[in-house]
């Protein structure tokens, strides 16, 4: 069976083998970044009133492909990927 080790707020789940990569000399997972900035967005909900906010985006922002595409269809999808980024980390708009 499966080991998973963590669950995104989407139920998205990351499974033993991707956290292995936190092991020195290997190269990190992109799952393991994309749980960690879950993670450190949904902490950003207990922070201390009044100090530095932060909003860590996942690294699917752009892909390659979105590289050959038009800086106005690079534009749309990064609203539209900033947008998830937002409801996942129940932030209403990036001024919050």
């Amino acid at each position: 069976m499966w080991d998973t080790v963590f669950k995104t707020t989407r139920g998205v789940p990351v499974m033993r083998s991707p956290f292995e990569s936190l092991m020195p000399g290997i190269e990190l997972h992109i799952l393991v970044i994309s749980a960690w900035t879950e993670l450190q967005n949904y902490e950003e909900r207990f922070r201390q009133k009044g100090s530095i906010t932060c909003l860590l985006c996942s690294v699917n922002m752009l892909n390659e492909n979105d590289y050959m595409q038009s800086e106005e269809t690079r534009s749309t999808t990064f609203a539209e990927n900033m947008g998830s980024v937002l409801l996942s980390a129940d932030v209403k708009n990036i001024c919050d």
